[in-house]
This record gives structure tokens, sequence and C-alpha cells, in this order.
């Protein structure tokens, strides 16, 4: 067969959705094994993700033994337009712009932007159904609050360029790209290709279809945008545009592809840029109903700090979390990995800690006999820890920690640190941009109008 495209005349005009028919793949860096390689050894050695046989990509310099053979023919990639179709079957990859829009348009006919998506056709529908999709990005405060600008060893990063306070919204953006983070494995190689030679095909099979989603459907601002973009795949195997999603690409959480495609991936013209800290200061989340990714303060950033998020498991040891930056070419040299010997100790106790349930707070509120720092002193040594870490970004996505914390307070009657945690936690919630309102039940207010409210000192003084 040819090399390349088939191109079709309608692929350049007009509202569009272009669907290929594929399989699923699974998880960041991963490709699934499918049983035609079920005599191979790569598929005695697969993980299990998300109940499905998987391996992951290579990253590195690859050696000749590996490369696919020059006379190998990769062949045509087949896709149909069809303009606003919604009815695609559940598995089929579809391309996609969401928000639809016309190919014709321009970031500035579309406010906040579209995304050019690879997804299945259950995505694309959940996508559209979400309630109040498609809603306006949130806004960030002005002024900007960050710059793009060289790193003394990383590249380009992000930076402050005022102060920003604990809880701020940085950045809101679209995807410039939405893909499966993973791939299939091509499933046509010759039986004499060795297991990294597939690998190498499926590569160059994903290649093709990225070259259909950049060169062919991207407006040339955000294309050029995401040509821009590091790539830190130049000698694995990766063609150009899929090792800038490899390296770039963010979890995005479609809910609908839960078990079928796993896990898809968003590369973001300012968000990518962010680099790696196991000590962050931010934290990234996802909403469905703008298709955007905000990045929140966790602490207060002073001018010219860089702001970092995470790329990994933060409570994993230095080692692990090492294996996991390598495929994105990151060394971290942040002072958790540099002396990993405390670090590790700290963040296992972290891990490990059970915070108490709510359930107990009341049985340690009515007997005096235990002491008044009973449930608070563990809590608070776990805060302690995460200050020392930097650990504040794991704080606010678990605040477990905070909530009965908080309630410790409250049965002390203690107002001052109360109302401190209290807006800790409205601060931390940020997933779902909700404020605790003064009429809401878990409101300050309200719990010291309850039974709970300096119920140790009722206690103590029936004594």
């Amino acid at each position: 067969m040819k090399r390349g495209f088939l191109q079709h005349p309608q692929a350049s005009n007009g509202s569009s959705s272009s669907t290929v028919s594929k399989k699923a793949t699974y998880g960041p860096h991963t490709a699934l094994v499918s049983e035609s390689y079920a005599n191979r050894e790569m598929f005695k050695k697969a993980e299990m993700i998300d109940n499905q046989p998987a391996i992951r990509s290579s990253y590195g310099v690859l050696d000749n033994a590996s490369r696919l053979p020059k006379d190998h023919d990769i062949g045509e990639f087949k896709y149909e337009v069809l303009n606003g179709a919604t009815d695609h079957s559940d598995n089929m990859l579809v391309m996609t712009r969401i928000p639809n829009t016309s190919m014709n348009a321009t970031p500035a006919d579309v406010p906040g932007g579209w995304s050019e998506c690879l997804v299945t056709g259950s995505a694309k529908r959940s996508i559209l159904r979400t309630p109040g999709f498609p809603h306006a990005l949130p806004s960030p405060a002005l002024p900007v609050a960050y710059r793009v600008a060289p790193t003394p060893n990383k590249g380009l990063g992000v930076f402050a360029t005022r102060a920003i306070r604990l809880g701020e919204l940085i950045v809101s953006e679209r995807p410039l790209i939405i893909s499966p983070a993973g791939m299939d494995l091509a499933t046509d190689c010759p039986d004499d290709f060795t297991d990294e030679q597939v690998k190498q095909a499926s590569l160059a099979q994903r290649e093709k279809m990225m070259e259909v989603l950049v060169h062919t459907r991207m407006h040339p601002e955000r294309r050029e945008a995401y040509l821009a973009l590091c790539n830190s795949h130049l000698h694995d195997g990766s063609g150009p545009l899929m090792g800038i999603m490899r390296t770039n690409g963010f979890g995005v959480d479609i809910e609908a592809d839960k078990g079928i495609w796993g896990t898809y991936s968003g590369v973001f013209d300012h968000l990518s840029r962010v680099n790696h800290s196991c000590s962050p200061n931010t934290i990234r989340t996802w909403r469905d109903e703008s298709l955007s990714m905000q990045l929140f303060a966790t602490r207060d950033i002073a001018k010219d700090e860089e702001i970092t998020c995470e790329y990994c498991d933060l409570l994993e040891p230095a080692s692990a979390r090492q294996k996991v930056l390598a495929p994105y070419d990151v060394v971290c040299t942040c002072n958790a990995c540099r002396f990993p010997g405390v670090s590790d100790l700290r963040r296992k106790e972290i891990k490990d800690f059970k915070p108490p349930a709510l359930s107990e707070i009341f049985p340690w509120a009515m007997n005096p006999a235990l002491p008044d720092d009973h449930l608070l002193k563990p809590l608070l040594r776990c805060a302690e820890l995460i200050r020392q870490e930097g650990l504040e970004a794991a704080e606010q996505k678990d605040v477990s920690i905070l909530l009965p914390m908080l309630m410790c307070y409250v049965v002390l009657g203690d107002e001052a640190k109360a109302k401190a945690l209290q807006e800790k936690i409205n601060l931390n919630d940020i997933s779902e941009n909700r404020k605790v309102k003064d009429d809401d039940p878990t409101s300050l207010k309200a719990l010291k109008k309850g039974p709970l409210w300096a119920l140790r000192k009722r206690m103590h003084a029936r004594r």
C-alpha cells in the first residue's frame, strides 16, 4: 500500500467529525496487547491495567536492531468525514472538534478556543451531554499571574509575575489536543518482528493519525503552539507529533470511557509548560462542563517563583518517582529527591496515616478521661509533615485531615483555630468550586450553634 493518508475531499472544510475504527488502549505510555500476541514474550510480561494486558512504550535511545526495516510499509490510514454526526458506535475513534466549530473558525471566533479530539463515540456523546456544556471557562483574576520563561536546567518553565495567594486560579485552558494516552499494538506485523519492532510499528501508525489531527485539522495558530512544545522522545522511535504528545500530555478524566479506553491525555499551550516538582505549589483540576483544566495555587507563591505541579504520585519513594518521571526526560533535583533518606520516611508516614473518622469525634468528646489532644495530636503531626515536605497539593486532594481537625477545634470550642481551618477548607475545596456559606450546616456559624460546640469544656465542667 502507498505511504501516507488517503486525502478525503471534505477533510479541509465544513464542520467536522472524522471517524476511525480502532480497538481500545489503556494508560499513559502504554500499549494494549491483544490475544493475537499470546505466543509472544511481550504477552507473558504484560502488566494488567484496567483488567487488560498492556506493555510500556519504549523511551530513551533506540538501538539499530530494534528499528523498523527500511522496506516495511506502514500502510495507508483511512478515515471518513461525517459532517455533524454524533451516532458513532461506542468504541469507534472519532476525530472531532469540541466544542463543535466550523473548520474555517479562528481562535478569535471561539472564546476559550476548542480542542482537536481523538476520542471514542461514547466519550464524545458524554462530553456533549454534560449539563451546561459548553460552559464558559473559569476566568483567573487580572492581571495575568504568570509568564513562560527559560529555567536554569529544565528548558522553559512558568513563573509568577506577581504574588499569588493560596487557592487562587492561575491558569484556565482548553487542551490543544485530546487523545488516548496509550495506543494499540499493530496487529499486521511480520512474524519475525521482535517485540520492540512491533512497538515501533505501533508508534508509526499512531504518528499517522496525529498527522491528520495536527496538520490537516488544527488551525495554524494552534498548530504553531503545539509544535513549539518540548519533545523528549527524539530517539525512541516516536514521530515528532507523538513525541510532543507523550512529553506534554496531562491526564484528562472522561467518565464515559472508564474501562473502555481508560485514560486520555490533553496537551495544552500554557499548562504543558508547567514543570514538575515533588513539592509542587499548585494542583490541577479537570472540568467536563467546560472541557478545560484549571491550575490552582496550593500555597502562597512569591513573585518570580517558579510555578510547578506534580507528574507522579508524590507519596511514593524518590526512586519510584524517578522511574515514573524517566519517560518525560525529567530528572528531579528537588530536596526530596536529593535527600531521600529523611523525605521518604516522612512521605511514608503521611501515606500510612489513618485520620480519625468523624464517628470517633463524639466518643472522645464525651470521655473526659481522654486528653484534649487525643485525636488532635496525630492530626497536627501529619499536618506538620505535609508542611515540611511541601505536600500541600496532596493535602488539597484529600481533606480527610482537615475535616476531623476542624471538628476537634469545634469540640474544644477554639473559635480562632476553627475559623482558620474553615477558611483553609474553603480554599481547598477548589475542584467543585464550592465555598461554605453561613447557612451551610458545616459552616462555623452553624457549628457554633450545634451540640458539639465546646462540648469538651462542658464535660470538664461536670467533673
